[in-house]
């Protein structure tokens, strides 16, 4: 499942992201995509749409950090 959202959006998530417990870094995965892991294996995906300037969050083994996946999908909402 991927949630678009915007820039302001994404400006917002990311410090939040950051301070959540078990994050170990963040990676460029490729030219569009940034990939925020945790010690839990969960991981958030945040990728460029070259179409426009909205932006697309996804997820990785969410069910290994639900309190992670919810505190960010609440932020997105």
């Amino acid at each position: 499942m991927s949630i678009v959202i915007d820039k302001e959006k994404y400006t917002a998530l990311i410090p939040l992201i950051q301070t959540l417990s078990g994050f170990l870094g963040r990676k460029v995965q490729n030219t569009y995509t940034l990939k925020f892991s945790f010690e839990s294996g969960f991981a958030c995906l945040i990728s460029n749409n070259t179409k426009n300037d909205k932006l697309s969050v996804h997820f990785e083994n969410q069910d290994k950090d639900e309190a992670s996946y919810l505190t960010i999908m609440n932020a997105i909402s």
